[in-house]
């Protein structure tokens, strides 16, 4: 099975460093919630993974095409929803002041289509969690279901039946946005 793993240890009483190859994340929550405020929130994480994801995969198609590429930017915003609180949509604004609009878009497009997070939480997964003792490997519990969790439902009749349809399947759109 072809996988990616991330090691992460606790820094201090609210931190956790996760080891990337040859770089080191910390993660905590900022001091208003309780944490140290040593890096990061997960979720600011996420966006980040996202939005990094995106514009690697952008830059990667552009030198692929010969557009010139100087200066580009990108803003992701997570929009909240609750029961339980989580993103319900992620937007991706790229700006690029040295690309014509055309090559922009279609670049845009490219990463929409080639970018490995945004295609990994547009279909959703299983999150699973293990308990290790004394260094041995535990057995994974049942897949905690998620928004992102594809999830046998009954459908609900009538209108109500592709608003159900659409909120269980998350979408990528052409406008740089992952709904839910």
């Amino acid at each position: 099975m072809d996988q990616m793993t991330v090691a992460l240890v606790q820094s201090g009483q609210t931190a956790s460093v996760a080891s990337i190859r040859d770089h080191a994340v910390v993660m905590d929550r900022p001091s208003s919630h309780g944490g140290s405020d040593a890096g990061p929130m997960g979720g600011e994480t996420l966006l980040a993974a996202v939005g990094g994801c995106f514009m690697s995969t952008f830059y990667a198609a552009a030198q692929a095409r010969s557009v010139p590429v100087e200066g580009a930017t990108s803003r992701v915003t997570g929009v909240f929803v609750a029961n339980p609180r989580r993103f319900g949509s992620i937007h991706i604004e790229v700006s690029c002041d040295s690309c014509p609009p055309a090559d922009l878009e279609h670049l845009v497009e490219v990463a929409e289509r080639g970018c490995l997070v945004a295609a990994t939480l547009r279909q959703g997964m299983a999150v699973t969690a293990s308990v290790t003792a004394s260094g041995s490997p535990g057995q994974p519990r049942a897949a905690v279901p998620s928004p992102l969790t594809r999830v046998d439902r009954p459908t609900p009749p009538g209108p109500e039946r592709q608003t159900a349809q659409r909120l269980a399947t998350p979408t990528f759109g052409g406008t740089g946005a992952i709904t839910s």
